[in-house]
């Protein structure tokens, strides 16, 4: 599960590279976010990929598509953090 974790971190982390126009989170802060629960974490690879591997807590997107608003923090200032694992 540690292998897994430092794997979709990583992942993050690599696409945030691309996503020059969104806020950056270390790795450090996101896990230090997930551990507080003072995160959502979405994950947008598709349920397939969803159900092999993702960090702990993530939300399937693909599954919660219609309905994403009922999954998300309340609180409109709350941190959510999306990934997939492309840079585009």
């Amino acid at each position: 599960m540690k292998k897994l974790l430092t794997l979709a971190i990583t992942l993050i982390f690599a696409a945030s590279v691309a996503a020059g126009e969104f806020p950056d989170i270390s790795i450090k802060d996101l896990r230090a976010a997930i551990e507080t629960k003072k995160v959502t974490v979405v994950d947008v690879n598709g349920t397939t990929s969803w159900r092999k591997a993702r960090i702990p807590t993530a939300i399937d997107f693909a599954t919660h598509k219609n309905d994403l608003a009922k999954v998300l923090p309340k609180d409109k200032s709350a941190m959510i953090v999306a990934y997939c694992s492309s840079p585009t």
